[in-house]
């Protein structure tokens, strides 16, 4: 089935500990829900913690052919480049 949002009715939040990491959309994904990409830095430093939020966009932005991988074999997902992510500020703006 379709996954629920994580905030509201259509934010979903996606996370990775890679300090490049791409935001990861996957086949079943909602087209219309938007995705924010977190990154995690020193989660196991209990000092010095945080957490980035790097951007966000629609799933049918990042739902394109160019952005198809298949990291593992059977495992196909887009990944969508952090550097086209827009600004988390905008997201406000959209309802």
């Amino acid at each position: 089935g379709v996954a629920l949002a994580d905030i509201g009715d259509d934010i979903q939040v996606r996370s990775t500990s890679h300090s490049n990491g791409n935001l990861i959309i996957h086949p079943k994904d909602n087209l219309q829900h938007r995705y924010v990409l977190v990154r995690t830095h020193n989660l196991y430093n209990p000092s010095h913690p945080s957490i980035e939020i790097v951007g966000w966009t629609f799933g049918k932005e990042a739902k394109q052919k160019k952005f198809w991988k298949e990291p593992q074999p059977n495992r196909g997902c887009y990944l969508f480049p952090s550097s086209q992510l827009k600004s988390f500020v905008t997201m406000l703006w959209v309802i």
